[in-house]
């Protein structure tokens, strides 16, 4: 289908040095210096430790509060873990891990230390001698951070010596948990979500400029390191004016509108749609590692092309390569249409090559019956030196079914995931299918809806990513612009799999988007993953005049 027309600080992982040997029984931590070159590493022995939790807890916290006692009780070997609910007013004696706001003065220490930084939306991990603290300001604060302890502290328990990791003896950590969070308790996983922030806002409130298929990547690959980190963002162009570029460097705290691409591929085509950013991992033929690539649709009201750009200098001036594909004119998505659009580029490490798929209205069968035709097909091609590439290949072919706007992303298990948008199938709803190999996709078969159990699914424009954070098979995360006929009503909810794709579940959009019957914003986000598994993300959320999209929003999430 066509349109034509949350700052968290990257939360970082605490490295464990297994170094340091300590034992906490009778109440009394006694560290043993087993490697002299790594004396700031600590162990704690947590055998005789009691979980004990806030007289004054909430109901809601009770299942965090279980999860932790069944994750510590697993990884120990132990039979059982004391779960003392309210001995927090009785004898404070002995080795606790204290959960919530508990009255120990060790609890209380630390709830003001962490006021002291920040008075909301933050939690706090405290060692003291004989107390684990895990407390924060509001309940899902504190649920935030029994997963944060989980996730980076339990994992580190064996069966063998029962002891927990720390990077030092005292040792505290806060972490702001941002403007919106969400916890899937069933999962024991946390989302999240803050730093949101404007890319770029017209000061004309009747800019009729198109923000749609917003994209955003993060630089790394950059031969000089100081320009590792730079956020490039853009966005769809239907004014005929250039493609817009941003350029983001204090990781996305603030934007700068840089000079536009140029259409010099396709001179005098008027309209730039759909754009897709990429920088290259390694040296593809002349092109050096690090190379920035921009791919958009191009239209002239006759034809349909789709340029590629290459930048050097990390997207400040760009230099027109050549059409990776090209077609003939859109008609409203009929058999008479035959265009090219929605490039999508990702690279296989398997045989080094870089892949475009894209939307192809260009087979359209017997003229008449378009009998062996297909309304609309998903391809793809490769290249191995970006200079010519091959033939194309179907990845979903319907027939008289229309597919549309793939994304394609490889996941942690070596499957690569495909989502696109099943134009006619009781609306648009957005559909999922898998494959070990990028080179065979199965065309015919049309995969899954991404749904949750519950029966929660979206439609049109979808965005995936992966991301290793999040728990053993990491996060796979999805979403689109609204609403279809049949779905429970999510709009534009994220969809997050922690199980590679077999299950689904729902959390807040951190850029919500209009959306009804006749206008739509959020059409075509972006995602990009970097490399310690935060996801950028970006989109357009609300409407001004008509049908177009009033600004570019960017946001980070983060998963564990």
């Amino acid at each position: 289908m066509k349109n034509i027309k949350k700052t968290l600080s990257t939360l970082l992982l605490i490295s464990m040095l297994l170094s340091l040997l300590c034992a906490c029984k009778g109440g009394k931590s006694e560290p043993k210096n087993d490697d002299p070159k790594s004396d700031s590493s600590y162990k704690l022995n947590i055998d005789g430790y009691k979980i004990i939790r806030a007289y004054s807890s909430s109901a809601d916290l009770h299942s965090s509060f279980g999860n932790l006692r069944d994750a510590l009780i697993e990884k120990t070997g132990m039979e059982k873990f004391v779960f003392a609910y309210d001995l927090d007013l009785e004898d404070e004696g002995g080795c606790e891990i204290l959960l919530g706001k508990t009255n120990r003065k060790e609890s209380i220490d630390a709830l003001n230390e962490l006021s002291e930084k920040t008075k909301k939306e933050a939690f706090i991990i405290k060692l003291t001698d004989k107390k684990i603290v895990i407390t924060g300001h509001s309940d899902d604060d504190i649920r935030v951070a029994i997963i944060y302890f989980t996730k980076n502290f339990v994992k580190t328990l064996t069966s063998k010596d029962k002891t927990l990791v720390f990077p030092q003896k005292d040792y505290t950590f806060m972490q702001k948990t941002g403007e919106l969070h969400a916890v899937c308790n069933e999962g024991n996983n946390a989302v999240l979500i803050s730093g949101l922030t404007t890319i770029y806002s017209p000061s004309d409130p009747l800019s009729e400029k198109d923000y749609s298929y917003a994209k955003i990547i993060k630089l790394e690959h950059q031969a000089d390191k100081k320009n590792n980190g730079i956020l490039i963002a853009s966005n769809q162009n239907n004014t005929g004016d250039p493609w817009d570029i941003y350029h983001s460097y204090d990781d996305g705290k603030t934007w700068e509108e840089s000079p536009k691409i140029e259409e010099t591929v396709n001179p005098n085509y008027s309209e730039g749609y759909q754009p897709y950013l990429f920088e290259l991992p390694v040296d593809i033929g002349e092109f050096k590692k690090g190379t920035v690539l921009f791919a958009a649709c191009s239209y002239n009201g006759e034809y349909t092309k789709l340029p590629l750009f290459a930048s050097t200098d990390q997207g400040k001036t760009w230099t027109g390569l050549h059409n990776i594909a090209e077609g003939e004119a859109y008609n409203q998505g009929d058999w008479s249409s035959d265009g090219v659009w929605e490039p999508c580029i990702v690279y296989d490490d398997k045989s080094g090559r870089l892949y475009c798929f894209y939307s192809d209205e260009l087979e359209n069968g017997d003229p008449i019956t378009h009998e062996g035709g297909n309304n609309q097909r998903l391809v793809y091609k490769y290249t191995d030196d970006l200079k010519t590439w091959s033939k194309e290949y179907n990845a979903v072919a319907l027939g008289e079914k229309r597919p549309g706007m793939a994304m394609v992303t490889k996941m942690g298990n070596g499957q690569w995931a495909l989502v696109y948008e099943h134009v006619g199938n009781g609306g648009t709803p957005v559909y999922i299918k898998f494959t070990d190999d990028i080179n065979n996709w199965n065309p015919s078969d049309p995969g899954k809806l991404l749904a949750t159990e519950e029966g929660q699914y979206f439609g049109s424009s979808p965005s995936i990513a992966w991301t290793p954070m999040g728990g053993e098979c990491g996060t796979l995360i999805a979403t689109g612009f609204g609403n279809v006929a049949g779905s429970k009503g999510t709009k534009c909810d994220l969809f997050l799999s922690f199980d590679y794709g077999k299950t689904f579940v729902t959390v807040k959009n951190p850029i919500p988007v209009t959306w009804n019957d006749n206008v739509s914003s959020g059409y075509g986000s972006g995602f990009y993953v970097d490399s310690s598994g935060t996801l950028y993300y970006t989109n357009d959320p609300e409407l001004r005049v008509g049908l177009s999209c009033g600004k570019l929003m960017f946001v980070k999430i983060r998963f564990f």
